[in-house]
């Protein structure tokens, strides 16, 4: 019954139905849909200047089977729907849609079974955006989603990764720098490739652009590697924008490619490289700085999970996969060296992820040698040299040596081809020398000294020499454990003090 009514409100209004089935509504006339109901219209709408709907319920535009028109045509100014509408507009012609206006939807659902829409013009929906099936085809155009919920769009249940309904063009969203994972359906004429957003705290970008394309250009200069291994070469099946009103101001992201319909990946063997979007040269292509991948084996570094992920990308950018000939090895987060005693020093490192991995040549260099040699090896932890969990590693080395020594991890290959560490330096000297671990310290420092003592005192003095804190160390013990978290960040001085010690050393609060 009520459904009815609305019709016969509209033809009151001036709602003309043509024999064409292309339904006009004229200047000054108005749709009222209540919440609830429906309004169904088998054919084409066209909205005259000075109408209005308002539509809190659900709007179908349906297929045509006489004239196959099924098009939307908005000549108002600012929008034929009312800024308060809530409702829920419906695409479901089999036959395809046009959509020509300044348009707001309050929601949009696509539904055009082998037909889809095409827009010629940017339009925007002010709610939610649900891709259920066929393409949305804005050309140069954009399809904005001005709500910035990170779920403003939604794939339809069947719809898995968008599979079967996309955006072939533009698409523009809204963001916010919460916390949350935006889903950019983006592909072309033929497939979807997803890109999803997955926001950490970004801060400064109000809306992104995604789109995805043929890659432009060759590998001709490509020269970019990542934990020792190079990239070969960017995967042909394409590339994805990401484009910002600005580039963020501060904060990090993750992406998600997915690579639907490429070929030629193999497991841990690829990662998203970038390059700025009107790049088609090669050598433009770098890692994002301070960025890192996934645990190899884990999901964004394999195919059955059907993406690749980086984390802690800073900037926007084309985005490509790049390939490496091998697998790329092990990701070596940390690695320090410190003196126990007058005798020992002790070497620690923590690796994050491992692939293809022997293990660990342990190389010395004294202040009075030129070289560098190995002085033992530390196998794998991991089973089969392969790992995606943290593993922790340590060394003993008998080391007496009164001066600086230098350390470095040759890390082999089960191919034994190698990478090396960083170089760390541990110092003994003929007095009691101090050691602090770590240095720079955010929470906590180790302090060490070579020999055990009696009424040991720590002080420490600001920049300009103020006296911070004092620490009563307890007889017979050569190291404390001393909080620093407390302090603002900048340098400090730490001073020990006893029968026998009087010594100084510098360190910097994080």
């Amino acid at each position: 019954m009520l459904r009815y009514l609305i019709t016969l409100v509209l033809a009151i209004a001036g709602f003309i139905a043509q024999t064409q089935e292309v339904l006009y509504l004229s200047n000054g006339s108005n749709i009222t849909i209540t919440p609830g109901a429906i309004l169904t219209v088998q054919g084409g709408l066209q909205m005259a200047n000075g109408s209005s709907i308002s539509n809190d319920g659900n709007l179908y535009i349906n297929n045509n089977s006489i004239s196959n028109q099924s098009n939307w045509t908005d000549n108002n100014v600012t929008g034929v729907f009312s800024a308060l509408s809530t409702g829920m507009v419906y695409f479901q012609s089999a036959n395809g849609h046009t959509i020509t206006g300044n348009t707001i939807f309050p929601s949009l659902t696509l539904d055009a079974v082998n037909g889809g829409a095409t827009i010629n013009n940017s339009i925007s929906i002010a709610n939610n955006l649900i891709l259920k099936n066929g393409k949305f085809n804005t050309g140069s155009f954009q399809l904005i989603a001005l709500n910035n919920a990170a779920n403003a769009v939604q794939a339809d249940v069947a719809n898995t990764n968008y599979a079967i309904s996309w955006v072939n063009g533009n698409l523009r969203r809204s963001i916010t720098s919460n916390t949350g994972t935006y889903d950019f359906p983006v592909g072309n004429a033929t497939q979807s490739n997803l890109l999803q957003f997955v926001n950490a705290n970004i801060t400064g970008s109000s809306f992104l652009t995604a789109s995805f394309g043929t890659k432009p250009g060759n590998d001709v200069g490509l020269l970019v590697s990542e934990m020792g291994t190079s990239y070969t070469s960017v995967n042909t099946g394409g590339v994805w924008y990401l484009t910002p009103d600005m580039q963020p101001a501060s904060g990090t992201y993750a992406v998600k490619l997915y690579f639907n319909n490429f070929i030629g990946l193999t497991d841990n063997a690829f990662g998203i490289l970038k390059r700025s979007d009107a790049s088609s040269n090669a050598a433009d292509w770098q890692v994002p700085v301070m960025s890192v991948l996934p645990a190899a084996g884990t999901a964004g570094r394999i195919v059955s999970a059907g993406y690749t992920r980086r984390n802690n990308i800073g900037s926007f950018s084309q985005f490509g996969i790049g390939m490496t000939s091998f697998p790329l090895p092990v990701k070596l987060v940390e690695f320090n060296a410190r003196r126990i005693d007058e005798k020992t020093v002790l070497l620690n490192w923590e690796t994050a992820q491992e692939y293809n991995n022997k293990g660990f040549e342990i190389e010395r260099r004294l202040s009075n040698e030129s070289l560098f040699s190995q002085i033992g090896f530390v196998p794998s932890r991991a089973f089969g040299g392969n790992s995606t969990t943290t593993l922790d590693y340590s060394y003993n080395d008998f080391n007496n040596f009164v001066g600086d020594s230098y350390y470095r991890l040759k890390q082999v290959d089960l191919d034994n081809r190698f990478e090396y560490s960083k170089i760390v330096k541990v110092n003994l000297a003929k007095s009691n020398q101090l050691q602090l671990y770590p240095n720079p310290a955010a929470t906590y420092t180790l302090l060490v000294f070579t020999k055990p003592s009696k009424k040991v005192i720590a002080t420490i003095l600001s920049s300009t020499g103020q006296l911070i804190k004092t620490i009563v160390i307890a007889d017979g013990q050569n190291q404390q454990n001393i909080n620093v978290e407390f302090l603002p960040r900048g340098e400090y001085t730490i001073r020990v003090t006893s029968n026998e010690i009087n010594e100084t050393l510098k360190f910097l609060k994080q």
